[in-house]
């Protein structure tokens, strides 16, 4: 049975994919002043919006409202969860490439399970490349195509843009500027609340940071690791916890144009 960590992560990272529909779902709704959309960078020219973060002034805004302000992105996001049963591990990491320009996407998904109700340890890799309303899907077996029209593009980028990963740090203390990705950024420090309130278990958050743009609260680095643990360490039977979530914009610059493979257009002319 996967634990509800496990399952959690599912949940946060399908929303970190952003959607594999083809188009760029998290295109900014409200048009600037001049009836533009989104800007190359956060804030950076006219027609693009402010909104406050909802998790306060230093919080990052929104995870894909952020990235909406990128005309091009490579973001990677990783969660890993362990225990309680010491070969229980959930391990995915999901890498998505972005151009508005070419209308394309990249987004590749590696993950790794192991656990009690596993025979073994179970690894996969899933790519899913789009172009307009293309899309060829590689499960690591065989090539899988589909296409849509431009009603179906608009009514699923409508659905996926009103779903949105929001952080919600507390106390965020600044603790470091300087450039991230090459964007004028602030890291912050917090203090996650709330563990072993409940449960009295022993709790260690070795890493809570993030990094956010000076101009618009992009999220440009999140990184959390924490422990719980119900016993001592030295005693067998302890119960423990782990887990990592780290989300990371690698570079503004995008794929270009992506090429669908001739064996996954051939599967769509059979």
């Amino acid at each position: 049975m996967r634990t509800r960590i496990a399952i959690a992560s599912s949940v946060l990272l399908i929303a970190a994919a952003c959607g594999g529909s083809g188009g760029n779902p998290l295109n900014p709704t409200t048009p600037g002043p001049d009836g533009s959309g989104g800007t190359t960078q956060p804030g950076g020219s006219a027609g693009s919006t402010t909104t406050a973060a909802p998790g306060g002034p230093n919080a990052p805004v929104p995870i894909q409202q952020g990235l909406a302000t990128f005309d091009a992105y490579v973001f990677v996001t990783n969660f890993v969860s362990t225990g309680p049963e010491p070969d229980q591990r959930s391990d995915t990491t999901i890498r998505t490439e972005f151009d508005r320009t070419s209308d394309s996407r990249i987004v590749v998904t590696d993950t790794f399970e192991s656990g009690p109700d596993l025979d073994e340890p179970a690894e996969s890799r899933q790519r899913v490349l789009t172009v307009g309303n293309e899309t060829c899907t590689d499960d690591g077996e065989s090539w899988t195509y589909d296409s849509s029209t431009s009603q179906e593009r608009e009514i699923l980028d409508l659905a996926l843009g009103q779903m949105d990963i929001v952080l919600t740090p507390e106390s965020p203390v600044e603790i470091g500027r300087g450039d991230f990705a090459g964007i004028p950024a602030i890291n912050y420090s917090f203090t996650p609340a709330g563990l072993g309130a409940e449960s009295g278990a022993v709790t260690d958050v070795s890493l809570a940071e993030y990094w956010v743009s000076v101009d618009g609260n992009v999220l440009l680095r999140y990184d959390l690791v924490a422990e719980s643990r119900d016993a001592p360490t030295d005693d067998p039977n302890t119960k423990v916890f782990y887990v990592e979530i780290h989300m990371e914009l690698v570079d503004t610059i995008g794929p270009g144009v992506v090429t669908l493979p001739a064996e996954c257009l051939a599967t769509a002319e059979a």
